[in-house]
């Protein structure tokens, strides 16, 4: 099976930074690490690859101290590395991010992508889906249990849902992403880093990738960062004990809450819409959302979905 793991470097969660210039992630100067869901694709991948045989790539886009997680990849049993690396790719957002892949997937060729189910530095969980969009694939995300056929031609996976699991049979090629169940991680030795480090990285631009490099990176993303906004919690640091009965704690306990009003606005909207860039020549477009029931039972993702609809037709 030739296999490829997408994967990103992080910064670790205590150290995320944002620079309020340019609206990005500080990723100098901090900690990084592979994306904790991605070390879990990397491991089914190498897991499968003993089972089946074939080889796995391991690729990622982003700056020259990527190259770091390509190196951990390796010493945690992959074959091969890529590195999408280029100014070219800078300031791209999930869609922008799942076109380089694209490309880079569609140039090495596989019969399974696997990826993190999203990454901790964002949390949109897009990439995998766009991914296999762009490239025509059939996907299964939050994936906690995956096999293979001895065919090589089908899996069963399991993922995870809001009303708990579901269990998906499909062909392959596949695109696949990593829930925190799936796998333990494979943990590295120090004499594998050190072997790894002499492993060969191949490096790719944005040139070596498409011959119109205006859909990658900042040109080639439709979305962009409005506002930061930094948070710094208020904590007043009670504890309360059950010293006087536990009733009396939580009796204690909600009448602070109701005097600090924390029930009174809870119906009241939060923030503001930020409308979309102006195009010309658009015309009004109607709002659809496609909803999803279980049991006969429309999903409370779907109600969501609804409410925001509802904000942008009434904006």
């Amino acid at each position: 099976m030739k296999i490829l793991v997408c994967i990103k470097q992080v910064p670790h969660v205590d150290q995320l930074i944002f620079d309020h210039a340019t609206k990005r992630l500080v990723r100098d100067g901090v900690e990084n690490e592979i994306n904790p869901f991605d070390r879990r694709a990397i491991t089914a991948a190498v897991n499968l690859r003993d089972q089946f045989g074939g080889d796995v790539t391991v690729l990622t886009m982003g700056p020259p101290q990527a190259r770091d997680a390509l190196v951990e990849a390796l010493a945690m049993g992959c074959d091969h590395a890529v590195h999408l690396l280029g100014r070219e790719f800078a300031g791209a957002d999930t869609l922008a991010t799942a076109r380089t892949l694209a490309a880079a997937c569609r140039k090495l060729g596989f019969d399974l992508i696997l990826c993190g189910k999203y990454s901790t530095d964002a949390e949109t969980a897009q990439v995998p889906p766009m991914l296999a969009e762009l490239l025509d694939l059939p996907q299964v995300t939050g994936v906690t249990r995956l096999q293979v056929g001895e065919d090589r031609r089908h899996l069963t996976a399991v993922r995870e849902t809001d009303d708990g699991f579901a269990t998906i049979e499909g062909p392959l090629p596949a695109l696949l992403s990593a829930s925190e169940r799936l796998v333990r991680p494979i943990r590295v030795k120090p004499e594998d880093m050190q072997m790894a480090q002499q492993k060969p990285i191949t490096v790719w631009g944005a040139a070596d990738l498409a011959h119109d490099t205006s859909k990658f990176g900042l040109a080639g993303s439709p979305t962009w960062v409005a506002e930061i906004h930094s948070i710094q919690p208020n904590r007043k640091r009670i504890i309360r004990t059950t010293d006087s009965g536990v009733e009396a704690a939580v009796r204690d306990t909600v009448r602070d809450l109701l005097d600090e009003g924390l029930f009174a606005t809870w119906k009241t909207r939060v923030g503001h819409i930020i409308h979309p860039r102006s195009t010309k020549g658009a015309q009004d477009r109607a709002i659809w959302v496609v909803a999803e029931t279980v049991d006969g039972s429309i999903r409370s993702v779907t109600l969501e979905l609804l409410g925001r609809g509802i904000e942008l037709a009434e904006a």
